[in-house]
């Protein structure tokens, strides 16, 4: 069980935020990815890199006018990066998941990773963004499926994503005051945020209802795999947005 806890895994935020997970199998060609073409000696050493790309910001995901989500430091479409939500109207950029660590580089960057759709149709006081993990680095990490959720307080709840899916399966679809998942193979169900007592745990629903849509008709995240960058610098630290008005502490 532990074995099994140590390679799978996944994950989904909100802000109040959704996040999603899963993962990969580390591989012999993953150690060698470990050691050669600027990613660090993680495993061997203990040596962490980090990677600063000459790489232009792209809009990934675009939930309407002025909310949306980017990709920045990045490799390519396959390769890192970092995912943030931007609200031009409220001056935010907040921090949603990825990296740029020689780990990091190794497989796409979780929120791009999610292939299952996913319907923003909540207001700015509700950020969200699906995140699908391909590796799971430690069996002391939390990496199991879920869905993270907080406006006043933080809630996690688990998500059938199983080991080795990649959830294109499940539809996951947020509202101002809960949210839904569709899941394609067995049952759907619409969740409210903060349900009373006499709450049934989830209503089960036949499908997604129509008016439960993005302002933008966006329903998945989307590269352009033309832009990619071998320009890059290396740092001890990880490098956030400097304009970034949420992210990591210190670095990390």
């Amino acid at each position: 069980m532990k074995t099994l806890n140590k390679l799978a895994c996944a994950s989904a935020t909100i802000f109040p935020c959704l996040l999603i997970t899963a993962c990969h199998i580390p591989t012999a060609a993953d150690g060698f990815a470990m050691t050669t073409g600027g990613a660090g000696l993680t495993e061997q050493s203990g040596v962490v890199e980090y990677m600063i790309y000459n790489v232009p910001p792209q809009v990934v995901y675009r939930i309407d006018d002025h909310r949306f989500f980017t990709l920045e430091n990045y490799k390519d479409c396959d390769h890192g990066g970092i995912v943030y939500y931007n609200d031009t109207k409220l001056g935010k950029k907040i921090y949603i998941s990825g990296g740029s660590s020689s780990n990091d580089i190794l497989t796409k960057n979780p929120t791009i990773a999610w292939q299952g759709k996913f319907i923003y149709a909540a207001g700015e006081k509700t950020i969200a963004a699906p995140i699908l993990m391909m590796f799971c680095p430690s069996e002391r990490m939390d990496c199991t499926a879920k869905l993270k959720y907080w406006s006043d307080d933080k809630k996690e709840i688990p998500l059938p994503v199983s080991f080795g899916f990649s959830g294109k399966n499940i539809d996951v679809a947020i509202f101002n005051d809960g949210y839904y998942i569709i899941n394609k193979a067995v049952f759907s169900y619409k969740y409210k945020l903060y349900p009373t007592p006499s709450d049934e745990d989830g209503i089960r629903v036949d499908k997604l209802p129509e008016e439960i849509q993005t302002p933008s008709g966006t329903s998945r995240f989307s590269c352009n795999s033309s832009i990619s960058s071998d320009d890059f610098s290396k740092t001890r630290k990880q490098k956030f947005d400097p304009n970034a008005t949420e992210a990591p502490q210190n670095g990390q």
